[in-house]
């Protein structure tokens, strides 16, 4: 129970004790009064009465005596007169029967009213010949009682109501910083540290706000050092400190996932490139400038690059680097690498034929492994130097072709065909806790079917839909069937499915999606969105009131993917995720790797502080099943915890 309430409570109650006591005397005081003057009432009319009969008492005229009595007893202010004769025997009674008009019954019963005796003795020749005994009517008492209670209780009532409003508006006031100190202890709760600018005057809780002030202050000082100490030490690890490009370890781990990553991504391509004499310009002119030409390569490197999604470039080496790029195709790779070819040379302000780089690239589909691509790109890095300046070359791997090679037209007409006539077939995930093993959630691959129903893999059809410009309207298509399917669906669980990052740029896109859920609430409490990390940080303000939008109508949001991007931790304070899914090239092998286990759980812990679920992705073995339980991960996801499925089933 708030304390507002508890004092407003107690103060109800205590103005009911006043109440009830302060009635309570004004009843018994009034009663008193009341009960002095009908017995004041009787006396002075049995006195007055018994002269009145002594002249009648002498001549013993019963008929007078009887005027009289009647002549006081029918004005009605008396119940019962008797006239009794010294020897006892009554000579006159009269007796009225006690009504009380315009009282209630029950008033009557709970406050009994006596009505004294009024005496008085008629006299007969100096000696005592009877006496006179009248008790008052009470019915006038009862009445001026009753007026009297209720005059009083209706201004308590009213004084009580007035009090108790004016109080409750002050309290509101006066309490009203402790909604604030509310506040902000939940948002510290969330990383978030606010201060209270605006101090209550009331002593006590101004020096409470000044408490919670400096708390928040300390504690968002704490943290920040904290996370500072992480980023330095993943910086350390991961990091290259001349062009804050990803180093040679994060290229090996990236390039590892990428080869192994066969459901999700079946071709890729690595491009190494060396720039020129980098070691005689460290001679000749100094490690400045040799240094200075290395952050402008990264630069030129990084635009030309930047419009691939998700290409991953590194600085492996003094003046080399090296560029990871899932789902190209050989052609996409071909033009990048002699984008770079000429792109570079054009920062020293020489002409491309005095050579400043040279390029080598291998491109594959389907199976391989680490060594081998790299082995592939080192063979064509060195038939690039034979090319002459700035020379580059891209082989393609001798593995077999694609499953499902088309142009751009035939992609196109089969991606929309797919979309008119729905062919689209849904596998699911578990993503299981690590705590007990329970599914937390589902996660839903999505595959296309041909003219010949055979399906096609998201791996294959999603890079072309994105350079054709289709993947809104595919995303589109896959929600609404999704819903369609989630309406027939015979369990409660939650579904996680992707969508591009050109989708969640798209306003379009993200209007009618909300319509649509928000029309269907119930099954909009059983999605997670999913995206990836990349999409996140290019523009997280617009990225986090996506996030609202969909959390608003019930949805649940995932960044997927975690890890990659190299972004600072902070940016996930304001994003309000609700699960994080850690990349796979993090999570493959951490039962070894010390620096991914240290990246992993500092992450886990930022993440648990703001009530986000970590998810480690790609979880192959039972050592890495063990590890990220022991690191407090909150479920898995892989083929150790279970292999895609059909569903519906």
């Amino acid at each position: 129970m708030s304390l507002s309430r508890q004092l407003i409570i107690s103060i109800l109650l205590l103005f009911i004790v006043l109440f009830i006591g302060t009635l309570s005397i004004s009843i018994n005081n009034t009663r008193t009064y009341l009960v002095d003057q009908l017995a004041s009432h009787a006396e002075d009319a049995a006195t007055s009465l018994g002269l009145s009969l002594t002249p009648a008492m002498r001549t013993n005229d019963l008929p007078t005596m009887n005027s009289m009595v009647d002549a006081i007893f029918d004005r009605g202010y008396y119940r019962e007169i008797n006239i009794i004769a010294i020897n006892g025997t009554p000579m006159i009674q009269r007796k009225l029967e006690v009504s009380v008009e315009g009282v209630p019954a029950w008033f009557v019963d709970m406050v009994p009213l006596a009505t004294p005796e009024g005496r008085s003795t008629v006299s007969r020749q100096w000696q005592q010949a009877a006496t006179v005994q009248i008790y008052s009517h009470p019915g006038y008492a009862y009445l001026e009682l009753w007026r009297n209670t209720m005059g009083t209780f209706w201004w308590f009532l009213f004084s009580f109501t007035v009090g108790v409003a004016l109080y409750i508006i002050a309290l509101r006031y006066i309490l009203a910083p402790l909604k604030q100190v509310e506040q902000q202890a939940i948002a510290v709760t969330r990383r978030e540290f606010p201060v209270m600018e605006r101090l209550p005057w009331t002593k006590e809780l101004r020096q409470v706000v000044l408490a919670m002030n400096r708390m928040s202050r300390k504690v968002k000082q704490m943290l920040t050092e904290q996370t500072d100490t992480i980023e330095r030490m993943r910086k350390e690890a991961y990091v290259d400190d001349l062009t804050e490009m990803p180093n040679r370890r994060s290229f090996d781990m990236q390039l590892e996932h990428l080869v192994k990553a066969l459901d999700e991504i079946n071709q890729g391509a690595v491009l190494l490139i060396r720039l020129k004499d980098i070691v005689e310009i460290n001679n000749t002119q100094g490690y400045a400038a040799g240094d200075a030409l290395i952050k402008q390569s990264a630069e030129v490197i990084r635009r030309c690059a930047g419009e691939i999604t998700q290409a991953f470039i590194a600085r492996t080496a003094g003046g080399e680097f090296g560029i990871v790029l899932p789902g190209i195709d050989l052609k996409a790779t071909e033009e990048l690498a002699g984008r770079i070819a000429y792109e570079l040379p054009l920062i020293e302000g020489q002409p491309a034929e005095q050579g400043l780089c040279h390029i080598g690239g291998a491109w594959y589909s389907g199976e391989t492994s680490r060594g081998a691509l790299l082995s592939k790109a080192d063979m064509a890095l060195q038939a690039s130097l034979r090319q002459g300046p700035n020379g580059w070359q891209v082989y393609g791997m001798d593995e077999a072709a694609p499953a499902v090679v088309h142009g751009a037209q035939d992609w196109k007409r089969i991606l929309k065909d797919c979309m008119a006539q729905g062919k689209t077939v849904f596998y699911r995930q578990a993503v299981k806790s690590l705590t007990d093993g329970e599914v937390l959630h589902y996660e839903l691959f999505t595959r296309l079917l041909d003219e010949q129903g055979e399906q096609i893999p998201a791996m294959a059809f999603m890079p072309m839909a994105e350079r054709l410009g289709l993947m809104p309207d595919l995303d589109r298509h896959i929600v609404k069937t999704l819903m369609g399917q989630l309406k027939q669906a015979d369990d409660d669980a939650l579904y996680a499915v992707n969508l591009s990052p050109s989708s969640i740029h798209d306003e379009a896109f993200v209007d009618w999606a909300c319509a649509e859920l928000a029309a269907e609430p119930e099954l909009a409490q059983r999605l997670i969105f999913e995206t990836s990390e990349y999409a996140a940080v290019s523009n997280t303000a617009a990225f986090k009131r996506l996030v609202a939008r969909f959390q608003a109508i019930g949805c649940r949001f995932s960044l997927d993917h975690f890890g990659t991007a190299f972004a600072p931790f902070g940016y996930l304070h304001d994003l309000k995720l609700d699960v994080i899914k850690i990349h796979g090239g993090l999570v493959r092998g951490v039962n070894e790797n010390r620096d991914n286990r240290f990246f992993i759980q500092s992450l886990s812990q930022i993440a648990h502080g703001l009530d986000v679920q970590v998810i480690g992705e790609f979880v192959e073995s039972e050592p890495d099943w063990q590890q990220l339980k022991e690191i407090g991960l909150n479920g898995a996801q892989g083929y150790y915890v279970g292999q895609p499925e059909g569903w519906p089933g």
